[in-house]
């Protein structure tokens, strides 16, 4: 008998846990009643409700209305890409078609879906990496993973941003070209013309995210190789556009199971342990709704233990709640942040968002306990 099959009998025996004892028609049902929420939740037109928190600003933890953003839909449709249901299937090509009329040639396109918004954001490699998966998953042409390939850092991480000459300029003149035109229009708005973003921003969750599209690759390897040493080390996981390592683990965990990334894998107890010592630190700012991305982290894994058990039974319990914003990610860690507080400027996040996190955590708890995400055994 295999180790992990040994796990599951002994938690059978010793524990009645939801992981033993939820039914698939419970399962099913609940996913059911998610999607028609999520659905909801997609205007008329296209795009989500997006939001933004400002701790230090007057209104402190309350959440206010943002423009839509690209990032925020790519990261909704994720979980959806994965059920085959006629309810996913509209709120995904819905959407994608809101999206597409933002592409450029490339298939590039920008964070912000309104043109006329105050901050002008240039094309990002992992609003676009996710983007190129979803076209992908609708059978769409996607943006080319060559152009991921020349966005890569010293330190071997992936820059955020895509800018000219990142490449050879003459290889692709009209995509530079394009580039070129998006950095000079991008020094004229904010954000950077007050210096909260920077040219050279690279991180490991940027790099997980273009990871789960391009994969591990001769051309990506580095990035992959970089990513390990990041997990195995006992030092924190360098973040700039996110507020936690919970969070890093679970873009580097859904990065390994969308991108079919088997080096991952090998890392799985490094993540645990990280997961659980940034968890104890992390949930009181997160609150409960960093249980699910906690459960997502463990179930993308299959990993069962006492603390995995104990997060899942609290993810499911959180159900009636699952329409409340989170911080999911945030302005620049090292330009951008209260020097008191240690607070950044602005955190983001969404109803739906929480929503697609949710529908991700019923379909991989289908899929681990039944081995079929949701429609595809019907």
């Amino acid at each position: 008998m295999d180790i992990f099959r040994l796990k599951m009998l002994i938690i059978f025996v010793t524990h009645r846990n939801l992981l033993c004892e939820v039914t698939r028609v419970e399962i099913d049902t609940r996913i059911g009643k998610v999607l028609t929420l999520l659905e909801k939740h997609q205007d008329k037109e296209g795009g989500f409700a997006a939001f933004r928190m400002n701790p230090d600003s007057n209104d402190g933890n309350m959440w206010k209305p943002e423009n839509k953003n690209t990032f925020l839909s790519a990261n909704i449709l994720l979980p959806v890409t994965m059920i085959s249901h006629p309810k996913a299937s509209a709120i995904l090509n819905k959407e994608y078609v809101f999206l597409k009329k933002n592409m450029n040639r490339a298939g590039l396109i920008h964070y912000f879906c309104d043109r006329v918004v105050p901050y002008f954001i240039p094309y990002e490699t992992d609003t676009n990496s996710l983007l190129g998966y979803i076209s992908a998953s609708v059978k769409s042409k996607s943006s080319a993973k060559e152009l991921f390939y020349t966005c890569i850092s010293d330190e071997g991480y992936f820059y955020l941003w895509f800018y000219a000459g990142s490449g050879s300029f003459f290889s692709r003149p009209f995509f530079n070209l394009s580039l070129l035109n998006d950095w000079n229009k991008a020094q004229k708005h904010m954000a950077f013309k007050n210096s909260v973003v920077k040219k050279d921003d690279a991180e490991f969750c940027v790099s997980a995210n273009v990871l789960l599209y391009t994969g591990d690759n001769e051309k990506t390897h580095r990035v992959v190789v970089r990513l390990l040493e990041d997990i195995r080390s006992s030092e924190p996981i360098k973040l700039i556009y996110y507020p936690g390592e919970v969070i890093a683990c679970y873009l580097f965990s859904r990065a390994g199971f969308y991108g079919k990334i088997r080096s991952f894998d090998g890392v799985r107890e490094s993540v645990e342990r990280r997961v659980e010592t940034a968890y104890g630190r992390e949930a009181g700012f997160a609150g409960k709704f960093l249980d699910i991305l906690t459960a997502n982290i463990f179930l993308f894994g299959n990993s069962i233990n006492s603390f995995s058990q104990k997060i899942i039974d609290q993810c499911w319990g959180l159900y009636d709640d699952i329409e409340t914003p989170f911080a999911f990610y945030c302005s620049n860690s090292e330009y951008d942040f209260n020097h008191s507080s240690k607070l950044h400027h602005a955190y983001f996040g969404g109803p739906a968002l929480t929503v697609s996190f949710y529908l991700e955590f019923l379909n991989l708890l289908r899929f681990r306990k039944f081995g079929n995400l949701y429609g595809l055994d019907a």
